[in-house]
């Protein structure tokens, strides 16, 4: 299983999936994230089977959501950047593991968008982290590191 934190919440992917933080890629920082006056990316991205899995992980629970752009609007921000920055990964991201993830996940047949909210936000585009379909809310932790395998 892989486990991959995002803040105090770790996610667990089981064996087959390849999953990563992409919002903390190399590429994305460094070569695309200051593109056409900054891009967005999605939290991790998750390559299993026929499907590739852009997760973006809302937790409101201690402090309330204060953006004034509608959750949803957010999520397609992230995503079409994210679908930017794989193609463009692909081409000419300078790590070679970063470049075959962009490949594999654009390979996919049926790329899929997810927003995992933990609290609320009132939109209807919420899920629950506890039951996403591909990926397991493992825990939440206060500043452990928790190691991927």
């Amino acid at each position: 299983m892989t486990t991959i934190m995002e803040g105090p919440l770790a996610f667990g992917f089981p064996a087959g999936c390849l999953a990563s933080k992409y919002d903390d890629w190399a590429f994305y920082r460094n070569q695309f994230q200051l593109i056409a006056g900054g891009c967005k990316g999605i939290d991790i991205l998750c390559v299993e089977d026929e499907v590739s899995w852009l997760i973006e992980v809302k937790d409101y629970r201690h402090h309330r959501r204060t953006k004034t752009i509608d959750i949803a609007d957010e999520l397609a921000i992230k995503v079409r950047d994210t679908l930017a920055g794989l193609a463009t990964a692909a081409k000419v991201a300078n790590d070679v593991d970063e470049c075959r993830l962009a490949r594999q996940s654009l390979a996919k047949k049926k790329p899929m968008a997810s927003c995992a909210s933990l609290g609320t936000t009132g939109h209807p585009i919420e899920t629950t982290a506890k039951s996403h379909k591909h990926c397991q809310f493992v825990t939440e932790t206060q500043n452990q590191e928790v190691e991927s395998s």
